[in-house]
């Protein structure tokens, strides 16, 4: 005699193989949508930070000498607008996507042939500024770290 239909194994057999496909799918899902997440969360904190950068060089043409020789170095400071123009100031600051933008200004000394190096004599028209972007809910691990330098232009 021959019996139709399912046994009981082929049936938890089939209910485990579905169940690991599944959770397969919703892991592999979960991932992409992490990586989606710090992907954007990237594109934003290099937005900020060239933002940052735009704003130093706004503070460097309003009057170097009155706003970028003052400037201790190795501060971290903290961009904001005053509802005037853009100032630097020690209270930190987020942004309007919360995330947090730090510059620190160094010196940069320049060798017998001009050229930048970690001694030398003292260059006091230009500066390194090192710019950390991080988010408001994970501080401890800055997200992007740039660096660029700034030169008094205008000789101002």
């Amino acid at each position: 005699m021959q019996r139709s239909g399912f046994s009981i194994i082929e049936i938890i057999i089939s209910s485990a193989i579905i169940t690991a496909t599944v959770v397969a799918t919703m892991a592999t899902f979960q991932t992409f949508l992490e990586v989606s997440r710090k992907s954007a969360e990237r594109t934003s904190a290099a937005l900020i930070a060239e933002e940052g950068g735009e704003i130093v060089q706004i503070i460097r043409d309003n009057g170097w000498t009155n706003y970028i020789t003052p400037l201790v170095i190795g501060t971290e400071y903290y961009l904001n607008w005053n509802g005037t123009t853009f100032v630097t100031t020690t209270t930190p600051q987020t942004t309007n996507t919360n995330f947090v933008r730090k510059v620190v200004f160094s010196n940069v000394y320049r060798d017998g042939n001009s050229d930048i190096s970690s001694s030398g004599t003292l260059d006091p028209e230009t500066k390194k500024i090192g710019i950390t972007i991080s988010h408001t809910r994970a501080t401890s691990t800055p997200i992007l770290y740039v660096e660029s330098l700034i030169h008094n232009t205008y000789a101002n």
